[in-house]
């Protein structure tokens, strides 16, 4: 069972693990930018955003927090 363990624990995943977290932070970002969109302009007035703002604003969050 150990070497099973240390032989996961190599390397040999991190492109993998690299893969599937850009797979997944690029997902959250458009779930993020979908419910963004679907404000009215007033709403995302109130909350400091401009609609052109919503793809870079959401790029950012989702780099700089790992996600919402």
């Amino acid at each position: 069972m150990n070497s099973i363990t240390g032989h996961l624990a190599t390397n040999h995943w991190t492109p993998a693990l690299a893969l599937f977290g850009a797979i997944q932070r690029r997902w959250r970002e458009r779930r993020m930018a979908a419910a963004l969109e679907a404000l009215d302009d007033a709403t995302l007035k109130d909350i400091g955003l401009f609609r052109g703002d919503i793809p870079s604003k959401v790029r950012e969050r989702c780099m700089s927090t790992g996600g919402m």
